[in-house]
């Protein structure tokens, strides 16, 4: 009798593990740091300068966001041209709403293994930008 209520205990944590693996992939996808990778417009590469495979996004599981952007300046120097703290939000639609400030962005964000990326249609173009997770 002991070693049946033993194996039901063990079943029974074995159990609860799953469940505890199920509920950590509800965590949403964009949460994390992330660092521009690259860049393309009309499906053809943009080449990258060293300082902008430094910009990074940061995305908090309380809904909170910021980014830096960095510039050349000099020899292998880069400076802050840009940060900003904002939010984030879900749309539950492939898509997700930042806002920084008065700007209100709207994204559809596409995730392929550690990377996402977004695309914008600029009228002549579609400009696309790859993030890489770090």
């Amino acid at each position: 009798m002991k070693k049946a209520i033993f194996l039901l205990s063990i079943l029974i944590l074995i159990l609860n593990a799953c469940s505890s693996d199920d509920n950590s992939q509800s965590i949403d996808p964009l949460i994390g740091t992330w660092t521009f990778y690259k860049s393309f417009d009309n499906n053809v590469e943009v080449p990258s300068e060293f300082c902008d495979l430094k910009d990074t996004l940061i995305v908090n599981a309380d809904g909170t966001t910021s980014f830096v952007v960095y510039t050349h300046e000099s020899a292998n120097t880069c400076e802050i041209l840009d940060s900003d703290i904002g939010t984030w939000e879900n749309n539950k639609d492939g898509s997700y709403t930042f806002v920084f400030g008065e700007v209100t962005s709207i994204f559809e964000i596409i995730f392929e293994g550690n990377t996402f990326y977004f695309e914008e249609d600029e009228g002549s173009s579609i400009y696309k930008e790859v993030y890489l997770r770090n």
